[in-house]
This record gives C-alpha cells, sequence and structure tokens, in this order.
C-alpha cells in the first residue's frame, strides 16, 4: 500500500542527496511512498521499477546503480530476514506518522505492533544518560539526521 510521504525543504540541499544523481533522488523519494511506516520496504529493484517507474524505460541494472548511489551516500541500507531481503530508508523518523502501520520486518527480524509504536518502552534512568557522539560510535540514522537529510 502506498502512502502521502512529506518532503522538507532541507532534503534538497542536504550533502547526502545532492552528491546523488537526479534519478537517484527521485527513487529515493519514490521508494518513501512504498515503504511501511518504519521505512522499509523489499529489496526487489523489479518491483520497485514497477512501482515507482512503471512508464519509463528503464532497465533493472540501470536502478541497481541508482540504489547502489543511495547506499553509498548512507540514505539506504539493505539487510536479509528468513532469506529475504529488504531496504531500509536512514532517517526515517522525520516522517510523522498518524495511522502506523508495519509491514516488514526489521533487521532484528521483528515487526512492530501499533501499541509498541503509540506506547514504546520507557527508558530507564540509566539509558536516558547522553553520550557524546563519536565517528565510532554514531549510527547511519545519527550521521543522516546530523547532515540535514530529512524526508
Amino acid at each position: 500500500m502506498s502512502r502521502i510521504r512529506t518532503i522538507k525543504p532541507e532534503f534538497w540541499t542536504s550533502d547526502q542527496v545532492v552528491a546523488c544523481s537526479l534519478p537517484a533522488r527521485l527513487l529515493f523519494i519514490g521508494l518513501w511512498n512504498f515503504s511501511d511506516d518504519s521505512g522499509i520496504c523489499p529489496a526487489t529493484p523489479k518491483r520497485l521499477k514497477m512501482q515507482i517507474f512503471p512508464g519509463d524505460d528503464i532497465d533493472i541494472e540501470t536502478l541497481c546503480q541508482w540504489i547502489e548511489e543511495l547506499k553509498k551516500q548512507g540514505l539506504l541500507t539493505e539487510y536479509e530476514v528468513d532469506n529475504r531481503c529488504y531496504y531500509q530508508i536512514t532517517g526515517w523518523h522525520h516522517q510523522r506518522i498518524d495511522r502506523p502501520t508495519f509491514r516488514f520486518p526489521k533487521a532484528d527480524g521483528h515487526i512492530p505492533k501499533l501499541t509498541e509504536f503509540m506506547f514504546p518502552p520507557k527508558k530507564s534512568a540509566q539509558n536516558k544518560k547522553k553520550t557524546p557522539n563519536t565517528a565510532n560510535s554514531s549510527s547511519i540514522s545519527d550521521s543522516v539526521a546530523a547532515s540535514g537529510v530529512v524526508i
């Protein structure tokens, strides 16, 4: 099921985004529409071609090159669960989700339930302590957020 997503103005000047070719940027935006509310979609280039570029003469090899651009810039990660591959859009926390639906497993194999989204587990006082963000300890999502990629 496709979803309406928001593109914030900072997207257009993000260093990670502008480092990608124009078609890769369009693919990136298209991925938002066909990902679940965790920013996850099946890693099936043929399906993505049919969803995002249905009327365009684009071969799967070219689409895969654009996917590699997005991965190289840290905008997309790929993982496998139960012999199926998935793409995870990084920086997804910028999307406001009103009525979430989760269809695909996260990298740990878990598919979130609505109650987990609405009532996340409380963090202990020990977990609330902030640690400095170093290059070795930052995640891709942190680097995306710090770089200004907002989706």
